[in-house]
């Protein structure tokens, strides 16, 4: 499982403490886009099997590597 550091200045520690705790607030932050990201990939995927008569894998990773597979998204590293 990845595992990622996040920098932040004093400033900017002191302002997120503001609404919270600050690693808790990053860890849900994260997780929250990155489930809606699954959802849009996994959407995309199941539009564009259904277009082209495509069988669907099981599993939301597997499907996410799919749709990158078939060219309907793409990462950025």
């Amino acid at each position: 499982m990845p595992s990622y550091t996040v920098t932040l200045s004093d400033a900017q520690d002191k302002a997120i403490s503001y609404v919270g705790d600050t690693e808790q607030w990053i860890n849900d932050a994260v997780k929250g886009l990155a489930g809606i990201e699954k959802k849009r990939i996994i959407n995309a995927l199941v539009d564009y099997c259904d277009d082209n008569d495509i069988a669907i894998v099981s599993g939301e990773s597997a499907q996410i590597d799919q749709a990158i597979s078939l060219g309907i998204v793409s990462t950025l590293s």
